[in-house]
């Protein structure tokens, strides 16, 4: 499987994207770059995970997120048993029938487990734990995966951006863990690819800190300072190779803003983004424009 293979870029009214949607190699449609980074993730530690971790990979994730299609997807695959763990109050049942994406979950093969009482992030990553470490599974969860695999999670994002236009007056990209942002701008310094303003646009969780961690060691930008006196040479700041913006979206996360395009737009992440365009549109003039599309597997 080619998960390196570049996605086209095309134009449509306008404004150009970049179509990483249409890597999309399973037949149940899970696609985008988060299903590329599992498969170059699962596969680099396949051995291990069959060997030392009872061919089980376990990840847990909230009921608006693809994550457990996409590993239970990928882990299948790989002949991998996938259990996703969810915080819910009233019962596996009920978690399943009211929620669409868990449905497709366990029709790709993955074992839906309620684990936690509540959806909490820090009691359900608690409880992910706990379980992983007693009966020893492979645990995905892309962030922490990211220290020891950084070319499966920032790698193949990166890979992804050779091809994006290097005259771009506007770059825009939807944001959920900022993992995927992170690998774009890193690909943008591997490809010496500037585009004059790059955009990331938060619809969900408070991603900054995560971004930053990522970035500020590479240079690729550096955390805000007050300007040192310039006869301060030895702890001068560096200016960064880049630098972006961040917008939260005023929609909130589980809103779900359905626009007509010539292809699936997610409603949850890239459509807020096309809102922010939208506006920032009506403000000023835009220039050149590339928005990165993530991927889609809400309406499969």
């Amino acid at each position: 499987m080619n998960y390196n293979k570049l996605t086209p870029v095309e134009e449509y009214d306008g404004i150009f994207y970049k179509r990483d949607d249409l890597f999309s190699p399973f037949d149940n449609g899970v696609n985008g770059g988060k299903a590329r980074q599992a498969i170059a993730l699962i596969e680099k530690n396949l051995k291990y995970i069959q060997e030392e971790c009872n061919n089980t990979i376990i990840t847990a994730t909230n009921v608006q997120s693809p994550q457990g299609l996409i590993i239970s997807t990928v882990g299948k695959h790989f002949g991998c048993k996938v259990i996703v763990g969810f915080g819910y109050y009233w019962g596996k049942d009920k978690l399943i029938a009211k929620n669409p994406l868990i449905k497709k979950a366990q029709e790709a093969g993955g074992n839906i487990e309620v684990i936690a009482n509540a959806s909490y992030p820090s009691v359900v990553n608690c409880a992910i734990d706990k379980l992983s470490k007693e009966e020893n599974y492979y645990q995905i969860k892309f962030g922490i995966n990211a220290a020891d695999n950084a070319d499966s999670i920032f790698g193949v994002i990166s890979n992804q951006v050779q091809n994006l236009p290097n005259d771009l007056d506007l770059l825009v990209i939807p944001v959920g863990s900022g993992l995927n942002f992170a690998g774009v701008l890193i690909g943008l310094v591997k490809y010496n690819i500037k585009p004059k303003r790059i955009v990331g646009i938060l619809s969900g969780m408070d991603s900054i800190s995560v971004i930053e961690k990522i970035l500020i060691p590479d240079n690729i930008i550096r955390a805000t300072d007050e300007e040192l006196p310039l006869d301060d040479f030895d702890n001068a700041i560096i200016p960064p190779i880049l630098e972006y913006e961040l917008y939260f979206s005023d929609i909130k996360y589980a809103k779900k803003v359905i626009i007509d395009k010539p292809f699936n737009i997610d409603p949850i992440y890239e459509a807020k983004s096309l809102v922010w365009l939208e506006e920032e549109k009506a403000r000023c003039t835009l220039g050149k424009t590339l928005v990165w599309i993530v991927g889609n597997q809400r309406t499969m």
